[in-house]
C-alpha cells in the first residue's frame, strides 16, 4: 500500500515537472501611460504543436496603481500582427475563466473585450480586486488567452519567432496625468487539455 502511494506520488511529480518543462516564459512587459497610444512588445520561440492541447497565453495583467479602483477596456493584444479579439478565429470564446464582469457601478455585465479593447484593471496586480467586482473574484488579475489561432509553431516556412505586441488606448489626462503603466508580469505560455480548456469558456 504505501509502495503505491510512493509510486503514485512520484507519477504525478513527473507529470508536473514534464507541464513546467513545456511551459514557455516570457519576459514583463510595462508600457507607460500617455497622453496618445503607447505599445511594448516581447518575442518568444516558435511554440510545439501538440495533439489535443491548446498553447495560452497566462499572465497577471493590471494598470500599476498601489492602491487601485476602477477599469476599463483600452488594451490591445496582437500576436503576430493579428489581433486577440474576443473569439478566435473558429468562433470560441478566447478568455478562459471569466464571465462578463459583475460590478456594483455597472448597470449590465460588462464583456472583457469590447470597444476598443481588453477590459483591464487598475492596482498592484496582487491581493484584492476592486471591492465593487462580484464575480470572479478569485481570479484576482490574472488572465489566460487562447492563442491557439494566432501562434507560429515549430515547422512554419516562414517565421522565425512569435511576437507579442501590447497596445494602450488610455491616456494620461484620463488618470490625473499620474503615469499608471500597463503591465504584464508572470507571463507565461502554457498548454491545455482542449476539452478541458473548453469548459473554461463563459
Amino acid at each position: 500500500m504505501k509502495r503505491k502511494m510512493i509510486l503514485s506520488m512520484m507519477v504525478t511529480v513527473s507529470i508536473l515537472l514534464v507541464q513546467a518543462a513545456e511551459n514557455v516564459k516570457i519576459p514583463d512587459i510595462a508600457v507607460d501611460v500617455e497622453n496618445q497610444p503607447t505599445k511594448g512588445s516581447v518575442s518568444f520561440p516558435l511554440l510545439e504543436k501538440k495533439p489535443g492541447r491548446i498553447p495560452v497565453l497566462k499572465a497577471r495583467i493590471f494598470y500599476d496603481r498601489p492602491v487601485g479602483r476602477g477599469w476599463n477596456n483600452a488594451m490591445q493584444l496582437f500576436l503576430n500582427n493579428r489581433k486577440l479579439t474576443g473569439k478566435t478565429l473558429s468562433g470560441k470564446v478566447r478568455l478562459l475563466r471569466r464571465e462578463a464582469l459583475k460590478a456594483t457601478v455597472e448597470k449590465e455585465p460588462r464583456k472583457w473585450y469590447g470597444n476598443p479593447g481588453w477590459l483591464v484593471m487598475f492596482g498592484s496586480g496582487s491581493g484584492e480586486v476592486d471591492s465593487r467586482i462580484q464575480n470572479n473574484r478569485e481570479e484576482g488579475f490574472w488572465y489566460y488567452f487562447d492563442i491557439s489561432d494566432t501562434v507560429n509553431y515549430t515547422g512554419s516556412q516562414k517565421a522565425k519567432e512569435n511576437q507579442l505586441l501590447v497596445g494602450c488606448l488610455l491616456r494620461l489626462k484620463s488618470v490625473n496625468n499620474i503615469n499608471t503603466p500597463l503591465t504584464l508580469k508572470d507571463i507565461e505560455i502554457v498548454y491545455l487539455d482542449e476539452a478541458e480548456a473548453d469548459q473554461m469558456r463563459k
